[in-house]
């Protein structure tokens, strides 16, 4: 058992573990905790290896109460049929049932999930232990908008969950928003662009007529590489950047790769940014000119640390025969646009606004309230009959596979405000 595991399975158990021998959880629950994986595991732990319990003790005990509570009344009021309407346990291959597992055992596996070998590399006790505590409050948030959900009208409820961001503070969240895509209108020009083959970018060209289909993914085509995670960084235009240029190669440049076999490098584009790029954001067009003047860079030369490392390095060559020379981009756009677009070049980056409070839990179609300032980039894949299809930078565990749905022909959430696109040529 290695030592973070040890130092997960200690908190949890104190966190939890409140009077005597018995689960303060477990108890409210009505289960016993004879057969809780924690209790045969503590007997293994170090000797001499002691937990504060006084520090987590008293006001924490308010918290546990009302969020057990919570799951409680909704558990007891409410039809399993219309509870799915609002709630989806799915984590993974795990099942995260607050309404059928006690707490304990869904903190258990949330933070012995492999999302989250990251969080406790600090040996700080009080570190994990406040990590705990945000993540059951965000259960508390989570089970009041799953309340507020059930009676919503039909439109308006969407499913909810765990997700991996269920761990993050609010002010976490914040920071993994794109303060740019706000601050700062989208600039459709290139006048830093030095380089002798990299064009001026320029507002993107009607595709012109075509039959759009009522349905269309290039995900299904094999043309959209794996989801990916951006962690705390406000580096989602990086990846929204990053995905549209892996996806344009698997289109157009003529490769016989498949799609989990081309991982182009975040970190690279990262570092040739502002040192505070994880805490202002950017827009896709830096990253494209950041690729066409610093070639791309393979994702094992340069692995992603979530965090700006220091200026842009020389790297090995990439083995995608690619090179950005121009790209384009548009504002204010309607549905066909957007659809014939996709048809012609694949899936393009968009953004949205994704400050509202439902974001952090969305497990399916969003449909609550938000408005049009945009702080998030994504990349619009495809579409169904009532919904557009966007890959998101927040892992698979959020979201439908950590893809987002969002009603078409409203544009929700600022869907529609703008999208660009990369161009390209294969190289020797």
């Amino acid at each position: 058992m290695n030592w973070t595991l040890i130092k997960i399975l200690l908190i949890v158990f104190a966190f939890l573990n409140l009077q005597n021998n018995d689960s303060f959880v477990n108890a409210k629950n009505g289960n016993s905790t004879k057969d809780e994986p924690t209790d045969h595991i503590i007997t293994r732990l170090p000797a001499g290896f002691k937990i504060l319990k006084k520090v987590i003790h008293g006001i924490r005990m308010k918290l546990l109460d009302t969020v057990v509570d919570l799951i409680h009344d909704i558990g007891n009021k409410t039809d399993l049929n219309k509870l799915e309407k609002c709630y989806s346990s799915e984590f993974g291959d795990r099942q995260l049932n607050l309404f059928q597992m006690p707490l304990h055992d869904v903190i258990y596996d949330y933070f012995t999930s492999g999302d989250h070998d990251h969080l406790f590399l600090s040996d700080s006790k009080f570190e994990i232990r406040q990590r705990l505590i945000i993540f059951v409050q965000n259960v508390k948030t989570l089970l009041h908008l799953i309340q507020k959900c059930l009676i919503a009208p039909y439109e308006e409820q969407m499913v909810m969950g765990i997700t991996t961001l269920s761990h993050l503070s609010d002010h976490e969240y914040k920071q993994m928003l794109n303060k740019e895509l706000y601050n700062k209108p989208l600039k459709l020009d290139n006048n830093n662009a030095q380089h002798k083959n990299i064009t001026s970018s320029t507002s993107c060209i009607d595709p012109g007529p075509m039959v759009i289909p009522d349905e269309f993914d290039w995900n299904e085509k094999g043309k959209v590489t794996p989801i990916k995670q951006q962690f705390i960084c406000g580096s989602c235009f990086i990846f929204s950047a990053v995905a549209v240029v892996e996806s344009a190669y698997l289109i157009h440049g003529k490769t016989n790769l498949k799609p989990e076999e081309i991982d182009i490098s975040e970190q690279a584009i990262l570092d040739c940014m502002n040192p505070d790029v994880c805490r202002t954001g950017g827009w896709p067009t830096q990253a494209w000119m950041t690729m066409a003047h610093q070639g791309i860079v393979d994702e094992e030369d340069a692995p992603y640390m979530s965090m700006y490392t220091g200026g842009c390095k020389a790297y090995p060559k990439s083995k995608i025969n690619y090179r950005i020379v121009n790209w384009c981009d548009d504002v204010y756009n309607t549905d066909d646009f957007i659809q014939r677009f996709i048809l012609k070049h694949g899936p393009v980056f968009a953004a949205v606004d994704a400050s509202g409070k439902e974001w952090k839990h969305n497990k399916g179609v969003f449909r609550a309230q938000c408005g049009k300032k945009l702080s998030h980039a994504i990349v619009i894949t495809g579409w169904t009959k009532q919904y557009w299809i966007i890959k998101n930078s927040w892992g698979l565990n959020w979201g439908i596979n950590g893809y987002l749905y969002l009603p078409r022909g409203q544009n929700k959430c600022g869907i529609n405000s703008v999208i660009g696109v990369p161009f390209g040529m294969i190289t020797p």
